[in-house]
């Protein structure tokens, strides 16, 4: 044969490419449809939205359905073909197996061009739409509420917020907040088999909603939501008002939440991401936390040069005024440091100033007073506050056996002591802006001065090995996100080949018959990539073997049965 079968092409292409965009819409609508059921039982998706949750889903299931929808087209019509004749005649005219197979190859590599163009293009957003659409914004759905005078219920109706009013606010850059709600008139209701069980109502709250500690990089992510309550009133059924405070701090876990996924991200994306991984949120809480620690331990190390140089070192109360602290060196232990007094028997000592109310109206006003408290144990700990949210180390500093005295008054012998707290003292320099500012490699190796040495840090050894552990997970995701997507590209090829070689071999047994001999080679390839996809995310690389010896199997069976074809 001297030149080639445009038309027998054509005619056959034509065929295939018809069947394989019917067969991939009905099936993609079918899986698209089927995976609305799940987040529609669970209640995270409202019947009203499934239709457009549909709608976004069915580019996201092309990459399944267009090879199998391909591998059916292609086993169909060349099943026609064969059973038809048309293939004996063809091979009576000169037309060779390879020539006769052309327009499957060609169709195939459009489909497979179509899926890497989709991948880059289209399914990542798309596949982000899905998440948003089943993942609830607990701070929008509680200012949408409180506008509308209506009650919020999270946690499977166990607990019920309600305010007068309520409104959003920024959260800080690198605090790792979600959203942040301020609110009057709050109330807070929770629920015990039905019946309210507790309530607590407060003039003023503000809530942080942030990721759940334990919730880093999971498939389903939750939330921790946080309560600072200002004039508080709480109760308890069966025994009327149990507390009435200033303020009290409250967390309990929320719903599922929105987390990053290199799947949302195009090939370009995901490549950025080996320079800037703190761009995925549940890297960036890990650098978050072990920016949090390296502060905390350079504000202590600052502090023991201060005490070792001049016997005391100083910090920042809540209003910004000095707080001196006399002792003698500093030791961790637990989950605090220990200061020890200058001398074996001695005291810690402690200087600020302290605000004293003229009158119960606070229209009065309020006078400074110079305090002095002295102290024969005293802990510092570092406390990140209700949310872990702010941009600057916080410290709690108690004192036991303490006694206060009025700076200037001589010290009484004898008289009472007790436990006294001081809440929210800060470093005067603040190192945590700065470290929030940091790559998480320059955070890795400024952590290595902390724990390459023969007693590491406890506290930065496990922030350290969390970083890390989010990096070395991010790589094994890019990798294997970035292989499946090649891997199921190269799939749709051997699919459709799998199909039409099968088809024309056994083109004397019923379609349906020859399509099972395509379909579970084609299934077993599929399975595997999926596998190999999930192992190279937990074990690294060697689960790329498994990923594409599956398509390598295929293929190898692609080519046996074109060698009977070709023999027959």
């Amino acid at each position: 044969m001297r030149g080639f079968p445009f038309t027998l092409w054509r005619f056959f292409g034509l065929d295939l490419l018809r069947l394989v965009v019917v067969s991939a819409a009905v099936l993609v609508t079918v899986i698209a449809f089927a995976g609305a059921i799940k987040p529609l039982s669970d209640g995270s998706l409202q019947a009203s939205d499934a239709a457009r949750y549909i709608f976004y889903a069915i580019p996201p299931m092309l990459a399944y359905a267009l090879p199998f929808a391909g591998g059916f087209a292609a086993t169909l019509v060349y099943h026609r073909i064969g059973t038809d004749l048309e293939a004996i005649a063809a091979y009576a005219g000169g037309i060779s197996h390879r020539v006769l197979l052309a327009p499957a190859l060609l169709v195939a590599l459009l489909c497979s061009v179509t899926l890497v163009v989709l991948n880059e293009a289209v399914i990542p957003a798309f596949l982000r739409q899905m998440q948003v659409m089943v993942t609830v914004d607990v701070g929008r759905l509680l200012t949408n509420s409180v506008s509308r005078g209506q009650s919020l219920s999270l946690n499977d109706n166990k607990l019920m917020l309600i305010a007068d009013s309520a409104r959003e606010i920024a959260p800080e850059p690198g605090s790792g907040v979600l959203s942040r709600v301020f609110m009057t008139h709050f109330a807070a209701v929770e629920f015990d088999e039905g019946e309210p069980a507790r309530e607590v109502t407060a003039r003023n709250a503000t809530m942080w909603i942030l990721p759940a500690p334990d919730s880093s990089g999971t498939d389903h992510p939750r939330s921790a939501i946080y309560l600072r309550l200002e004039d508080v009133v709480a109760a308890q059924k069966g025994k009327g008002v149990a507390a009435s405070r200033d303020h009290i701090d409250l967390g309990f876990p929320g719903p599922d939440i929105f987390n990053d996924n290199v799947k949302f991200l195009s090939w370009r994306e995901m490549i950025a991401l080996k320079d800037h991984p703190e761009r995925m949120n549940w890297v960036d809480r890990r650098r978050v936390d072990l920016a949090n620690v390296l502060a905390e331990r350079h504000a202590v190390l600052s502090f023991q040069q201060q005490a070792a140089a001049r016997g005391s070192f100083s910090m920042r109360d809540d209003r910004g005024r000095e707080v001196v602290i006399s002792c003698g060196s500093m030791s961790w232990k637990d989950d605090h440091w220990v200061l020890a007094p200058k001398s074996p028997g001695g005291e810690v000592e402690v200087r600020y100033t302290r605000s004293v109310a003229l009158g119960a109206d606070a229209a009065a006003g309020e006078r400074v007073v110079p305090t002095v408290i002295t102290a024969a144990y005293a802990t510092l700990t570092n406390d990140l506050g209700p949310a872990n949210m702010s941009r600057r180390t916080h410290f709690r500093l108690t004192l036991e056996n303490a006694q206060t005295r009025a700076a200037g008054e001589p010290v009484v012998r004898g008289a009472a002591r007790s436990t006294i707290t001081l809440e929210d003292v800060t470093p005067g320099e603040n190192l945590l802006d700065e470290y929030l500012k940091m790559h998480p490699r320059q955070l890795i190796e400024d952590a290595r001065q902390f724990t390459d040495k023969p007693e590491p840090d406890p506290s930065v050894v496990g922030a350290l090995r969390d970083c890390l552990g989010a990096l070395d997970r991010l790589d094994n995701d890019i990798m294997s996100k970035l292989n499946e997507r090649m891997a199921l590209a190269a799939s749709c090829i051997a699919m459709i080949m799998a199909g039409a070689v099968t088809a024309l071999y056994l083109s004397r047994r019923q379609p349906l018959t020859v399509y099972l001999f395509s379909f579970f080679p084609a299934l077993f390839t599929y399975v595997t990539i999926s596998g190999g996809q999930q192992i190279t995310t937990k074990q690294g690389e060697i689960g790329l073997l498994l990923m594409w010896s599956s398509v390598g199997v295929l293929l190898l069976y692609t080519l046996l049965v074109y060698l009977r074809l070709r023999r027959n």
